[in-house]
């Protein structure tokens, strides 16, 4: 957690004394960030899935047709 709040804390000059309203708006541009982040990881997880699972399949019908011809 103290990473978090240093990270805000540079990324906008969050200091001790600034308002709740600036701590606020800081968090919330983090988490949208994050979450931004987030999002292009998962999309990017699910792509290799989906390329790894088509290799299986061509392997296994290359695979079966080399065994039958």
């Amino acid at each position: 957690m103290s990473k978090v709040l240093v990270q805000i804390m540079s990324s906008n000059s969050i200091t001790m004394r600034s308002s709740k309203a600036d701590i606020i708006q800081s968090a919330e541009e983090l988490i949208g960030d994050l979450d931004e982040k987030l999002t292009k990881e998962a999309h990017l997880t699910r792509c290799l899935k989906e390329e790894r699972a088509s290799l299986v399949y061509l392997l296994v019908g290359v695979s079966v047709y080399t065994l039958l011809f």
